[in-house]
């Protein structure tokens, strides 16, 4: 048996202004690595270069115990900071940024903190 075979080609010419760069990592800064405390309000604080392109946010997410599977909290952060009141106890913290364009980070390291009755 014979067929026809014929080629064909096309090329898709992309938006030259897609944002495909993901947010830079942010860096934990308050509290501290392995702080303790007996404030029940904590202040978060991180820093991020934002990179050109579209508007990026950061997300807090606290966990209450070490393997990351009981969220605490969620919360977008604003201007690098974010205020929550928690109970006693120890808890885990990493900051992920996002951008309009859909591009994420890497999580930030991961900082635990305890505070006391």
């Amino acid at each position: 048996f014979e067929t026809l075979y014929s080629s064909n080609g096309f090329q898709v010419d992309g938006d030259e202004d897609l944002d495909l760069t993901p947010p830079n990592t942010p860096q934990l800064e308050s509290p501290a690595n392995g702080n303790d405390t007996s404030d029940t309000e904590i202040e978060f604080t991180w820093s991020r270069e934002d990179v050109p392109g579209t508007a990026e946010r950061d997300s807090i997410f606290i966990y209450s115990n070490e393997s990351l599977q009981e969220l605490t909290t969620k919360a977008l952060g604003a201007n690098k900071t974010h205020i929550e009141t928690l109970t006693p106890g120890t808890y885990f913290w990493l900051v992920r940024a996002y951008d309009a364009a859909g591009n994420e980070s890497e999580a930030s390291t991961t900082f635990n903190f305890t505070i006391n009755n």
